[in-house]
C-alpha cells in the first residue's frame, strides 16, 4: 500500500530554492511514527470495530491509511492523540479471516512511513445441522427422541409440530435432544418437525424434519362405573381448573438436565389391570383412551419412582387422589397417583427406585 507525495516534495523544494527556508530538527526527522492496531480475536458478524493507536513525536503524522485484504486503501481521521476507531461494514459474503493493514506517515522530509497488520474473523454463515429420530419409525402413544448435531454449539434451539414446541436440549458440545410424545390420538401418517436454531453470533438456521407416525392398535372394551360421588366431582368445574392448573404446571416444568440414567424402574409389585391407551366407556356416557397404566396390589404396598429426577408434585389432587409427580429432565416425567399416602415433598431429589409413597 503506498500514498502519493509527489506533489507535496515539489512543493518543499520550490520553498527551499526560493525562499531560502530552513529546516527544523524535526523535518530532519527519520524515525518512523509507531502504530498499534487492536482487532477482535473472537469470531464477529456484522460490523467490525478497529482500534487504531498511532504516535509520532515530531514533526507529527501526516496521513493514516487502511486496507482490508486486497480491497482499496481508505485515509483514516485521527485525533490529537493519534487515536481512532474504524468501523469495517459487515460484509456477509465474504466470510472468514481478513488481514488489515495500517500505514502512518509524518511530516519529515523523508516521509518516515510505518506499517502494521492484524488479523480478524467474520462469520455470516447459519449453522450446518444434521438430525436423527430415535426410533425412526415411531408410533401413536410412544415418545420419540429428536437429535439435532451442528459443527458448533447451538443457541435457542428449538424444534416445533404435532401441536407443540420444545427446546432441544444439550447431550453434547455439539448435539441437542428434545423428546417428544405422541399421543394417542396424534394423526398417523406424515408429519414435518421444524427445527430453528442459532450460533453463537446469532446467525439462524431452520429446516424441515420428516417423521412418519404409525397407526397404533390400542386395546377396546371395558366399562368404568362411576359412583355418585365422582359424577359429582366431575362437574366441579373449580376444582377441575384447579387440578389441571398444577398437573400442567407440573408437567411442563423445564429442566435441561436429564437426571436419568439407564432403564426404568417397575413401580410396584403387581399385576396390571388396565394397559396404557385403553379405549374405556363410562357409565357417565363419555368414551376415552386410558393414559395411563393401572396396577393394582395390597393397600400400603410401597411405589417407587420409575426413574431418578425431583419431585414436582406431591399431595392431594382433584380426581386423582394422593399424587406425586416426578420431572426427569428434558421434557420427562412421570405421574404415581391414587395412593394411600405421600412421603416425598416438593423439589426433593429421588433416584430410581426411592419410595415416594404407597398404595
Amino acid at each position: 500500500m503506498s500514498t502519493a507525495r509527489t506533489a507535496a516534495l515539489a512543493c518543499g523544494i520550490a520553498l527551499l530554492g526560493f525562499g531560502g527556508w530552513s529546516a527544523s530538527s524535526g523535518k530532519l526527522d527519520r524515525t518512523p511514527p509507531t502504530i498499534r492496531v487492536e482487532a477482535p480475536t473472537q469470531p464477529v458478524r456484522g460490523a467490525v470495530g478497529i482500534t487504531i493507536a498511532v504516535q509520532d513525536h515530531s514533526p507529527g503524522l501526516a496521513s493514516v491509511y487502511a486496507q482490508v485484504d486486497d480491497a482499496p486503501a481508505v485515509r483514516i481521521p485521527v485525533d490529537a492523540a493519534g487515536h481512532a476507531v474504524w468501523s469495517i461494514p459487515a460484509q456477509p459474503e465474504r466470510d472468514g479471516v481478513h488481514t488489515i493493514t495500517i500505514e502512518a506517515t509524518d511530516h519529515a522530509w523523508a516521509f518516515n512511513t510505518a506499517r502494521s497488520q492484524a488479523s480478524y474473523t467474520t462469520d455470516h454463515t447459519p449453522p450446518s445441522i444434521e438430525w436423527a429420530l430415535e426410533p425412526a419409525s415411531p408410533s401413536q402413544g410412544e415418545i420419540v427422541a429428536l437429535y439435532v448435531r451442528a459443527a458448533e454449539p447451538l443457541t435457542g434451539p428449538t424444534v416445533t409440530g404435532l401441536e407443540q414446541m420444545r427446546p432441544l436440549q444439550p447431550v453434547h458440545e455439539t448435539t441437542v435432544r428434545a423428546l417428544l410424545g405422541l399421543g394417542v390420538k396424534t394423526p398417523a401418517g406424515e408429519h414435518v418437525l421444524q427445527v430453528h436454531a442459532a450460533d453463537a453470533l446469532g446467525n439462524t438456521t431452520q429446516c424441515g424434519v420428516p417423521i412418519v407416525v404409525g397407526a397404533t392398535q390400542f386395546p377396546r372394551g371395558g366399562t368404568i362405573r362411576l359412583s355418585t360421588k365422582q359424577v359429582a366431582a366431575r362437574r366441579n368445574t373449580e376444582a377441575l381448573e384447579k387440578m389441571r392448573r398444577d398437573r400442567t404446571t407440573a408437567y411442563t416444568h423445564m429442566d435441561p438436565v436429564a437426571h436419568w440414567q439407564g432403564a426404568t424402574v417397575r413401580p410396584i409389585v403387581g399385576r396390571r389391570t388396565s394397559a396404557f391407551g385403553r379405549y374405556r366407556t363410562y357409565s357417565d356416557g363419555r368414551k376415552k383412551h386410558h393414559l395411563g397404566t393401572d396396577l393394582a396390589n395390597i393397600t400400603g404396598t410401597l411405589v417407587r419412582s420409575a426413574l431418578s429426577g425431583i419431585v414436582r408434585a406431591a399431595g392431594w389432587q382433584h380426581l386423582f387422589g394422593n399424587a406425586v409427580i416426578v420431572h426427569h429432565g428434558q421434557g420427562l416425567t412421570s405421574s404415581y397417583n391414587h395412593l394411600s399416602r405421600v412421603d416425598v415433598t416438593v423439589g426433593a431429589p429421588v433416584a430410581a427406585g426411592d419410595v415416594v409413597g404407597a398404595l
